[in-house]
């Protein structure tokens, strides 16, 4: 996979209720939401229909028979969306003053986080609910040397953007054809190109009607996914959860050994999240609201944050 291809953002944020800044502010972690619970209804078919339509351009140009062995590899969509089950987004834009998402994510009093895209997020896992070490076929695409780990995660370091036009799984549709003919036959390439389709490329291809808001996510996979997952409320019933949180401890790599437990790309306990700024949406607040905020930050350890209004006209 080129590694060209993600653009770092220089600004990141998170919208959210009141209730959600809350939850952030007072317990140092985000949440990371599986990609089958997004509310784009093509979440994880538009990825696909364009790595399927690119490979059928390639076949029919340079190798007729590669299609059919290429196709059988990616499986069926149904077994996209059940590997897709342990895929987890965290998702934020690089538009702090956007009118859409202050009326699609929030309440009439909501916030703007912004984040220090610097600062390298990662899942919390519960050690104590780890109980052996992971073989290397249930690392999720992780290529690991032994002893293998009790956890693991990969996780895009830097938040990329999510790819409107589908030029990231044209691209990717495109090396895979190409490797294969290099390598005779797609079989070759499960570990290095199909894993790398499903993490990836199914979380940063969305529908072009979505654009306006500018969005960047985290991708996530997690193993064993029971040690890292949450339950919540939500408008359409329970649903699971990955928290995501902050941490300087950072040995040289990314594994490390908490408890006797070797971990890999993930932590146990979080520090204050890296952020820079909270912003107050058009509509709802209050002539007080930045002082109550300002408290509110401050009590929960949060004390060289800025604050800021919309500088939307909108007035509801």
């Amino acid at each position: 996979m080129d590694e060209s291809l993600p653009v770092k953002p220089d600004e990141v944020w998170h919208y959210t209720t009141a209730a959600g800044l809350r939850g952030i502010v007072e317990n140092d972690y985000l949440f990371a939401c599986p990609a089958t619970q997004m509310n784009d209804a093509k979440e994880l078919l538009e990825g696909r229909e364009v790595v399927e339509k690119a490979l059928a351009e390639e076949a029919m140009s340079e190798n007729p028979g590669f299609l059919a062995n290429a196709l059988a590899l990616l499986g069926t969509f149904a077994e996209t969306v059940d590997e897709s089950e342990g895929l987890y987004l965290v998702s934020a834009s690089t538009n702090g003053d956007n009118l859409s998402l202050w009326r699609n994510y929030g309440e009439s009093a909501s916030y703007a986080i912004r984040f220090d895209p610097d600062k390298r997020l990662r899942p919390i896992v519960d050690l104590g609910s780890l109980d052996r070490e992971l073989g290397p076929d249930e690392l999720p695409g992780i290529k690991l040397d032994a002893p293998y780990p009790h956890a693991a995660a990969t996780i895009s370091n830097d938040w990329v953007a999510v790819d409107y036009e589908q030029e990231t799984a044209e691209q990717l549709a495109r090396q895979i054809a190409h490797a294969a003919r290099r390598a005779g036959g797609p079989d070759d390439l499960h570990r290095s190109f199909i894993t790398d389709y499903r993490s990836r490329i199914l979380g940063r291809t969305k529908h072009s009607s979505f654009s306006a808001e500018s969005e960047v996510r985290k991708i996530i996979r997690v193993s064993p996914e029971q040690a890292f997952l949450g339950f919540r409320d939500s408008p359409r019933g329970l649903a699971r959860h990955v928290r995501v949180g902050y941490s300087t401890l950072e040995p040289l790599g990314d594994s490390l050994t908490v408890g006797g437990k070797r971990i890999h790309a993930c932590i146990e306990t979080v520090e204050k999240l890296p952020i820079l700024e909270v912003k107050l949406s058009p509509t709802g607040h209050r002539s007080s609201a930045l002082r109550t905020l300002e408290n509110f930050l401050a009590v929960n350890g949060y004390r060289d944050v800025e604050l800021s209004r919309s500088a939307s006209p909108f007035i509801g």
